[in-house]
């Protein structure tokens, strides 16, 4: 069952942090899921444009997505195999140096003959 923290909240009476309520109800009731944010490292982590989706040469179930992160970064290109990606859209990106929360640190790669450099997130 899924309880709104602001429902819980004005229901109770308690002011206290989304952070804090998940804390205690870990504790008394029953784990709720609530990840913390305070060691979330999103050093390396952009949102890009999909301004070109290309079928990959090499690979049917592989695409490769050109990105756009602004003026400050060049055109990128990923190599991606997620089917729910489109032109237009724009997505989480990892570049390269930035580390996901599984200790994978993102690196340039070469991904059936084409270089992938981050990941769609």
């Amino acid at each position: 069952m899924k309880l709104s923290y602001y429902w819980l909240k004005d229901l109770s009476g308690i002011k206290i942090s989304p952070e804090k309520m998940a804390e205690i109800l870990d504790l008394h009731l029953a784990e709720t899921g609530v990840k913390k944010l305070s060691n979330l490292n999103l050093e390396n982590i952009f949102v890009g444009e999909i301004i070109d989706l290309k079928p990959h040469p090499q690979a049917d179930k592989l695409k490769i997505a050109i990105l756009d992160l602004g003026k400050k970064y060049k055109k990128l290109n990923i190599v991606c195999g997620a089917t729910n990606i489109a032109l237009g859209q724009k997505v989480p990106v990892a570049l390269p140096g930035a580390k996901l929360s599984t200790g994978l640190e993102i690196k340039k790669t070469i991904i059936r003959g084409t270089e992938s450099e981050g990941m769609l997130c």
